[in-house]
């Protein structure tokens, strides 16, 4: 019996795009950073998402859902955290250059309400990966890698700050391909570096127009858009009003984390809860 179940989003430009994968050199772990958001809350989300964004399998404590086809292209490795002297985009893994999207699997793990992973969640993810690397002959301990790895992501970030419980979690993981019985997972507790954990994050924001630019920094610069929403559409998380020249954006985070800074007019936006503003740009 599989560790996972298929119900596939439909195809499209932002989170399906149908491409198919150059091959699977590795499996990605990621975490969700969307405290108490199910596999299949990110299922349904992603089925209407209109961000460059996506992961192959969500799991959950209770299943594990594959939403893209495991032969097909999903956005989830190939953003940009830092350069290096060059201009080029920071890329950890070797084997996964020039784009990790066409090279490997994505695999999210949803967080607890608390923002922490359960240990049931914990163990499931242990199996999907048993079934990954049999499925496409790798090796977890050199083939399992985190986000974090190639584009210095802070994701999976409990992983990150304790990056013994990777090691763990791979080991796990190889011992179950051996056959060998492990005890039973510990779960992991929230960390205070999870993007969704600032006291300033209470709030989501919906676009009351379409074609709604979204920008990578404080900023009105064309060349600083990474892409639009539709009317309805948004962001979960609104962590902070900025001053961004004489006017004002909410700086905003997806799904996955992924900050971005958007117009704070209610001309253009509808933005709940209480939200912070700060005294200068960041």
């Amino acid at each position: 019996m599989s560790a996972y179940t298929n119900n596939y989003i439909p195809v499209n430009k932002y989170t399906r795009p149908g491409l198919k994968l150059n091959g699977v050199k590795k499996c990605v772990l990621h975490y969700t950073a969307n405290p108490g958001a199910g596999a299949d809350n990110h299922r349904r989300y992603f089925s209407n998402a209109q961000v460059y964004a996506s992961a192959h399998i969500f799991v959950d404590k209770t299943e594990a859902i594959c939403i893209i086809p495991l032969n097909e292209v999903a956005y989830h490795a190939n953003d940009i955290q830092q350069r290096d002297s060059a201009g080029n985009p920071y890329r950890g893994v070797a084997a996964l250059k020039p784009n990790a999207n066409f090279l490997s699997i994505g695999v999210e793990m949803c967080l607890e309400k608390d923002g922490s992973f359960h240990s049931e969640t914990v163990e499931r993810t242990e199996d999907v990966f048993v079934e990954l690397c049999n499925k496409f002959g790798l090796d977890p301990i050199d083939d399992i890698v985190r986000h974090y790895d190639i584009t210095h992501k802070n994701c999976p970030a409990p992983w990150v700050s304790n990056s013994q419980k990777f090691v763990d979690f791979k080991n796990r993981v190889k011992a179950k391909m051996s056959g060998k019985s492990v005890s039973k997972a510990s779960p992991t507790k929230p960390t205070t570096s999870s993007p969704s954990s600032s006291s300033a994050a209470s709030g989501s924001l919906k676009s009351k127009v379409d074609g709604l630019r979204f920008y990578s920094k404080p900023s009105w610069e064309d060349k600083d858009v990474v892409g639009t929403v539709n009317k309805g559409i948004g962001f979960p998380t609104v962590v902070e009003k900025v001053k961004v020249g004489s006017a004002y954006q909410y700086k905003v985070k997806n799904s996955k984390g992924a900050t971005y800074y958007i117009t704070a007019s209610d001309k253009y936006v509808d933005v709940t809860g209480t939200i912070k503003t700060s005294s200068s740009t960041p």
